[in-house]
C-alpha cells in the first residue's frame, strides 16, 4: 500500500517519495510501521514545485535554491508541529502542514512609494465571519475561533511576514462589527517587511472593527514585527494584557535609508531600535488598559501616519530597556496617558507637528535622558496635570524648531539637569541638512498653574520662536532667559552631515549660555496676583508682566535688580518692555 501525493506531471526535479505501509503480519515492529509509512517530500537544488492542495508530510526537505510556490490567486504557508515556519532550503520534519490560502491584497504607500502586500495570517476575520480559506488553521495550535470571538488562541511564528489575527472589512463596507479576543498567546521570532501597513503584526485591525482583546500574552521578536497594528476605522481595546516587542536581526545586505524599505528607527532622532511594540495609524484609535507594555528599544506606543489616530493608555506600565520612547503622538494624532508608570530610556514622549499628548491621573513618567521631546516645524499641544510627574536625567520638555503651547497644571516636571524646559533649533541632522535654518516670528507658550517647580525655562531658538511664560499661583524658582544654544556635536567637532548613527545619542543634547540674544523674537513672561518668580540665575526676557500682588525675587542671601534697555528699574506691578535684565547678585 502506498501514500502517494499527485502533483502536475510538468514539474521537473522532483522526487517524491512516500514508503510503503508494512504491518501486514504480526512480527512487524510497530515503530517501523510508524518509519515506514512515513510522507516525504525532496526537492532538488534550483527547482520549483507548485503546490496546488493543501498538503500533509512528515518529512521535507529543500535543497540549496529549491522553493516552494503556490499557483496565482493564492498564498503558501508551512507549519511545523503547528509553528508557522519559513519556506527555506533545509530538513524539515514532523508535523508538517503546506497550507493554500486565498490571497489577501492589501496596497499601502510608504514615503511615496506604491506597494501591495499579500497577507498571511492564522485567523482572518472579515464583516465578522470567519474565513477559512484566508486562514491558516494548522498554525492555531489551541483555542476556539468563531464568527465572533478567539478563545484561548495559541500561535507561534517563527518565519517572517506572517500575521496572527486579521480582523477587518471589505473593500467599501463602513458597517462596524464586534470581535473578541480572549486570553490569546502570541510568540513571533522573525522580521515583518513593512510596519506601516502592519505586514507581520500578531493583531492587526482595519476596516470598521471594533475589537476588544483581554489578557493577551504577544511577545514579537524581529525588526519591524509589531505586536499590535491599529489603522482604518478599526478600534482596539486591549486588558489586563502583557505585550513585548524584541529587536531582530537585520538582513545583511540591509542598508539604511529613511523612505520606503525602512526597517529601523530614523537615527536622527536620538534613538535605536527596529521594532515598535504597537503603532497606530490612520483613523484607528487603540486603548492599552491595566496591561503591561515593553520593547528593547525604537518604541512601545507610536502612532504614525496618521488621519485622526486616537491612543490611550491608562493605568498600565510602559518600558523600554535599551533605547527610545515611551510614546509618540504623530502629526494630527492624540495621546492621552492617565495613571501610567513610563520607565524609559530616552525619551518618555515625542510629538510631531500639529499633534496632542496629555499626561494626567497621577502618571509618572521616568526618563533616562529627554523627559519629551516636541519637534518639526508646527504647533503641537502638551499637557500635563492631574498630580502627575515628569522626571528626567536631562531636559524635561525640549521643543526643537517647533512652537508648541505646553500646559503644566497642579503636576511636576522634574530636571537633574535644572532644565525644565529648553526652545532650540532643530539639531536633527536630517532637517539640518535637508531644511536649514528656520526663521520667523513664531510663539511658544508654557501654562504653568497650581504648581512649584524648580529649573530654568530657556529659548534658545530666538531666531524663530518667542517664548511666553505665564504662571498662576505657581511659585517658580529658576531662570528664564534668552540664550545661545549650541548642539552637542557642533561642540565636538562635527557638521550635521558628518553624524552616523554611531552618533545618535548626541542628538538633542546641547549647551546653553544665558545671554542677550538681540533677535527679533525673545521671552515675554506674565505672573498673576498669586505666582512668584524667584530669580536664582542672572535672566534676559524681552517683557514683563506683574499683577498686583505678583512677587519678583532672588534666593535668600542674594539680590535681584531690573534693568530695562540698560536702566535700573523698581520691581512693581504693572509691565515691561524692552531689553530686561533681571540680574542676581551675591
Amino acid at each position: 500500500m502506498m501514500d502517494i501525493i499527485q502533483y502536475r506531471p510538468a514539474l521537473l526535479g522532483v522526487a517524491l517519495l512516500s514508503a510503503a505501509l508494512t504491518g501486514c503480519g504480526g512480527d512487524d515492529n510497530s515503530s517501523d510501521t510508524a518509519d515506514n509509512s512515513a510522507v516525504t517530500l525532496s526537492v532538488e537544488a534550483d527547482s520549483s514545485l507548485e503546490i496546488t492542495e493543501d498538503t500533509s508530510l512528515d518529512v521535507l526537505t529543500l535543497a540549496s535554491g529549491a522553493s516552494l510556490v503556490a499557483p496565482d490567486g493564492y498564498s503558501l504557508t508551512m507549519t511545523v508541529d503547528g509553528v508557522e515556519t519559513g519556506i527555506d532550503a533545509g530538513e524539515y520534519s514532523g508535523d508538517i502542514v503546506l497550507r493554500l490560502t486565498d490571497q489577501i491584497p492589501i496596497s499601502y504607500t510608504t514615503f511615496g512609494t506604491d506597494s501591495t502586500y499579500y497577507y498571511r495570517t492564522a485567523i482572518y476575520i472579515e464583516d465578522g465571519a470567519y474565513i477559512e480559506s484566508s486562514s491558516v488553521p494548522s498554525a492555531v495550535s489551541s483555542g476556539e475561533v468563531s464568527d465572533t470571538a478567539a478563545e484561548n488562541i495559541v500561535i507561534d511564528s517563527v518565519g517572517e511576514q506572517f500575521n496572527g489575527i486579521m480582523i477587518t472589512s471589505s473593500d467599501g463596507n463602513t458597517e462596524a462589527f464586534d470581535y473578541a479576543i480572549n486570553q490569546p498567546t502570541i510568540n513571533f521570532d522573525g522580521n515583518g517587511v513593512d510596519d506601516f501597513a502592519g505586514v507581520g503584526a500578531g493583531v492587526f485591525t482595519s476596516g470598521y472593527a471594533n475589537v476588544s482583546m483581554d489578557g493577551a500574552t504577544i511577545t514579537t521578536t524581529g525588526a519591524i514585527r509589531p505586536a499590535t497594528f491599529v489603522t482604518g476605522n478599526s478600534t482596539l481595546t486591549v486588558t489586563d494584557s502583557t505585550i513585548a516587542a524584541h529587536n531582530g536581526t537585520l538582513p545583511d545586505d540591509y542598508v539604511w535609508a529613511l523612505g520606503a524599505g525602512m526597517m529601523e528607527v530614523p537615527w536622527m532622532l536620538g534613538i535605536t531600535g527596529n521594532v515598535r511594540t504597537t503603532l497606530a495609524t490612520g483613523n484607528g484609535t487603540a486603548y492599552y488598559v491595566n496591561s503591561d507594555l515593553s520593547a528593547d528599544a525604537w518604541g512601545v506606543l507610536s502612532t504614525d501616519d496618521v488621519n485622526g489616530t486616537e491612543l490611550y493608555c491608562i493605568n498600565s506600565t510602559v518600558k523600554t530597556t535599551e533605547s527610545g520612547y515611551g510614546a509618540y503622538s504623530d502629526n494630527g494624532a492624540d495621546v492621552v496617558i492617565r495613571g501610567c508608570d513610563f520607565d524609559i530610556t530616552d525619551y518618555g514622549l515625542i510629538l510631531t507637528s500639529s499633534s496632542t499628548a496629555t499626561i494626567g491621573n497621577a502618571s509618572t513618567i521616568e526618563s533616562g535622558r529627554i523627559g519629551v521631546m516636541m519637534h518639526s516645524t508646527a504647533t503641537g499641544t502638551l499637557t500635563i496635570n492631574g498630580d502627575s510627574l515628569l522626571h528626567s536625567v536631562g531636559t524635561g520638555i525640549q521643543a526643537k524648531g517647533s512652537y508648541p503651547t505646553i500646559n503644566i497644571d497642579a503636576a511636576t516636571v522634574v530636571s537633574d539637569s535644572g532644565l525644565l524646559v529648553q526652545l532650540m533649533a532643530n539639531d536633527d541632522p536630517y532637517f539640518v541638512t535637508s531644511t536649514g535654518t528656520v526663521t520667523g516670528n513664531y510663539d511658544a507658550t508654557v501654562n504653568l498653574s497650581d504648581t512649584e517647580l524648580e529649573g530654568d525655562l530657556v529659548n534658545g531658538n530666538t531666531i524663530a520662536v518667542t517664548l511666553n511664560v505665564n504662571l498662576a499661583a505657581t511659585t517658580l524658582t529658576g531662570a528664564i532667559t534668552t540664550a545661545t544654544t549650541t548642539p552637542l556635536y557642533e561642540e565636538e567637532g562635527y557638521t550635521a552631515d558628518e553624524l552616523t548613527a554611531d552618533d545618535y545619542a548626541m542628538i538633542g543634547e546641547v549647551t546653553n549660555v544665558y545671554e542677550e540674544t538681540f533677535d527679533d523674537n525673545g521671552v515675554a513672561v506674565s505672573l498673576d496676583g498669586s505666582s512668584e518668580w524667584v530669580v536664582d540665575q542672572t535672566s534676559w526676557i524681552t517683557s514683563l508682566t506683574l499683577a498686583e500682588g505678583a512677587q519678583l525675587s532672588a534666593p535668600e542671601g542674594t539680590s535681584l535688580t531690573m534693568y530695562v534697555d540698560g536702566v535700573a528699574t523698581d520691581i512693581a506691578a504693572g509691565s515691561y518692555e524692552g531689553q530686561i535684565t533681571l540680574m542676581v547678585s551675591n
